[in-house]
This record gives structure tokens, C-alpha cells and sequence, in this order.
């Protein structure tokens, strides 16, 4: 059998412990969904180059920080819509996984819009998102709802033509030649990694505004039961297609 080769694209500055954190929780998640992969890690943001789309069976777009809503976005931010644009055009078999930065740059990159959420604070914590008739059927699911954890401020308000959502609110989207599947959610968040991003915040980005009593609500919330093995055994047979 051919190994599985997948390239995981971050889209957050090095520096911060959960960084390292973060990277090590997905190399253990590609490990247990694809035993025997090859992991090639690429970070573009800090001016590595992009993967060479050809070479890979999943790419893999996690989440990151920069303002999606600016009408002027920086280099390598375009350099990731064009990265984007050129693997779905030309090498149609390689799939792409994009995970809440990943969700909302795909979105952009194909005609979508990206807002802020319609509260004052980040979202944060494990909630249940309803899913559209599309997303039961694609993730055989019998239930209307499906938890998982949520760290973001900016949001796909609409999303790229020819994309189906699999859950309301653009929560969960995929492209009708089904290479492309995003979530604004994180399915590749544990309790302990999750809490370990809210303990690196310093109240600028995830808990700003929050009040005592909000924030701890919330380090309540990223200990909930959630969906994300369920959702990433889907994703594995859906990368392998």
C-alpha cells in the first residue's frame, strides 16, 4: 500500500507553549487516523514555502489569528488563497482539511465572506452546532446536533458558490467535488489542549470581555464531552476517497 502523505499547514507564530502544543495534538491525531503517514509540517506564515500540493493526499489548513475581515490581507495570507485556488484546480485529487482560520480562508479564497461573530466575545468551548439533512446523510448521523469545541471571533457569513454546508450557519462546509471539506469548530481539540490555549490567553484575543464568572463557564465548557473522533473517523474515509 502507498503511504498516506499529509501536509499540515500552520497559520500561527511560533512562541507561545501551545503552539508546540497544538502541533504535537495533530501529528498524535494524523497518527491514529492514518497509521504509517508521512507528516510534513509547513508554516508559511513565517515564510516557509507551501507544499507542493502534487506530492500529498491531505492538506491539512488549522487554525490561526489574522483578520480575515481586512480588505487588504498580508502577503503570504494571499499567497495561501492562491495556494488554495491552484491545489483545487490542478491536482483535484489531493484533499484539503481546513480547520477554523483554515475554514474561514478557504471561504475567502473562492468568493466567500467573512464577518465578526454577532456577540462582543469570542466564542469559546464546547457547543452543539445543528446540522443540515446534507451532513447527516455525509457524516451518517442520526441526531440533529453534533458537539465540538470552538475558539474564534471571525465567522463565514457567506459562504463560496458551489459549497454545501453540512451545518447551519456555515458551521461545516464542503465543495460539491468533495475535495475540500472545512469546520469552523476544532474536531481535533481535547479538554487538556483546549484549556491549555485559555491559560496562554492573556484576554486580548479568546476572553476578552469576559467576566469572572463568564471565564469560568468557559474553562468549564472545553472539559465537555464532544464529537471530534467521530467526526475525524469520517474525515479519514473521506481523505482516502
Amino acid at each position: 500500500m502507498t503511504q498516506f502523505k499529509v501536509a499540515l499547514c500552520r497559520n500561527y507564530v511560533s512562541g507561545e507553549k501551545w503552539v508546540q502544543g497544538v502541533v504535537d495534538s495533530w501529528y498524535h491525531t494524523i497518527g491514529d487516523l492514518f497509521p504509517g503517514a508521512a507528516i510534513d509540517l509547513f508554516h508559511p506564515i513565517e515564510g516557509t514555502p507551501f507544499p507542493n500540493a502534487q506530492d500529498y493526499d491531505l492538506i491539512i489548513l488549522t487554525g490561526g489569528s489574522f483578520d480575515l475581515t481586512q480588505e487588504i490581507v498580508d502577503p503570504w495570507v494571499e499567497g495561501t488563497f492562491q495556494f488554495i485556488q491552484t491545489t483545487t484546480r490542478d491536482h483535484p485529487k489531493t484533499k484539503i482539511l481546513g480547520i477554523c482560520w483554515g475554514h474561514q480562508v478557504v471561504a475567502r479564497a473562492f468568493g466567500g465572506k467573512i464577518g465578526v461573530v454577532k456577540t462582543d466575545q469570542a466564542v469559546v468551548g464546547v457547543q452543539d452546532i445543528a446540522i443540515t439533512p446534507e451532513g447527516k446523510s455525509f457524516f451518517g448521523l442520526d441526531k440533529e446536533h453534533i458537539s465540538i469545541h470552538k475558539f474564534h471571533k471571525m465567522v463565514v457569513t457567506v459562504p463560496a458558490p458551489g459549497y454545501i454546508s453540512l451545518a447551519t450557519e456555515n458551521e461545516i462546509l464542503l465543495s460539491e467535488a468533495q475535495n475540500v471539506l472545512t469546520f469552523q469548530g476544532h474536531p481535533e481539540l481535547v479538554g487538556d489542549m483546549a484549556k491549555e490555549i485559555l491559560d496562554a490567553d492573556t484576554g486580548a484575543f479568546f476572553t476578552s470581555g469576559f467576566s469572572k464568572e463568564e471565564l469560568d463557564n468557559t474553562f468549564q465548557s472545553v472539559k465537555k464531552p464532544h464529537d471530534g473522533d467521530a467526526l475525524f473517523a469520517r474525515i479519514a474515509t473521506w481523505a482516502r476517497s
